[in-house]
This record gives C-alpha cells, structure tokens and sequence, in this order.
C-alpha cells in the first residue's frame, strides 16, 4: 500500500493544511449527514454512493448507525484511502470528508496574514503619493 507522503510527493494526492481543514470544518458544521452506513457495513455500493456525493458536492458528512459495529476512525480512513479523499473530522458516529472535484465548488481562500496586506497597503501608499504629485 503506498504511503501517503510518498503519493503527496509524486503528486498523486494533495495534503492539506490546517486552516483549510479549519476552514472545511467551519462549512461543515452546518451540513446534514447525507449517507448512513448501517449493519452491513462499507460495502462497495456505500463507496460507490460516497464517490458520488463527494463529486457532487466535495464536503459531505457521513454517519454511522450504532448497529453498525464500526470504528469511526478507521472507517473514515478506509474510505479516505479508497476514495482518494480528505479526512476532516470524526464526532461521535458524524465523519466529514473532503474531496476536490472537478468544477470547484467550494473555493478555499488563500493564505492571508495581516502583516503582508499591510506591506502591500504600505506600498500603494507610497506609489500613489509619487504619482499623484
């Protein structure tokens, strides 16, 4: 099985970092869980309807019944590495996966720090104060 690092260096899978896991946390807060996985498990049907979903939407959040006898975590990670996905989160029985699709649906912001939009500020001043006089 191919480690995840090695599939991120040869550029088959992105990593993403953490305020863009924040970010999806925040989107997923408010999200419904649109698949249950029950007693019979992850079976390829599940996976099938995942891909789907994760196509369709790229955020979606999953839960487990109790009666399925499953471990949230490793069940979010097995299909994480199926699917070629994101893990999120896991609460309780709620697992909330991420995977880029084709039309970008959700735009995640780029990288912002205070410091840098107050060097370009800075800046601009300094450029419209030559060009004004």
């Amino acid at each position: 099985m191919w480690n995840r690092i090695w599939l991120y260096r040869i550029g088959v899978i992105k990593i993403i970092s953490g305020k863009t896991r924040s970010y999806l946390k925040s989107l997923a807060h408010k999200l419904e869980a649109i698949i249950q996985i029950g007693k019979n498990g992850l079976t390829e049907e599940v996976l099938e309807s995942i891909d789907e979903a994760l196509e369709a939407r790229e955020l979606i959040k999953i839960n487990l019944l109790n009666n399925s006898m499953l471990d949230t975590k490793e069940t979010a990670h097995e299909i994480c590495s199926k699917l070629n996905a994101e893990y999120i989160q896991s609460i309780g029985n709620k697992i909330v996966i991420y995977k880029e699709s084709e039309d970008k649906i959700i735009e995640i912001p780029k990288k912002w720090s205070p410091r840098t939009s107050f060097f370009y500020i800075n800046n601009f001043k300094f450029l419209l104060s030559i060009f004004s006089e």
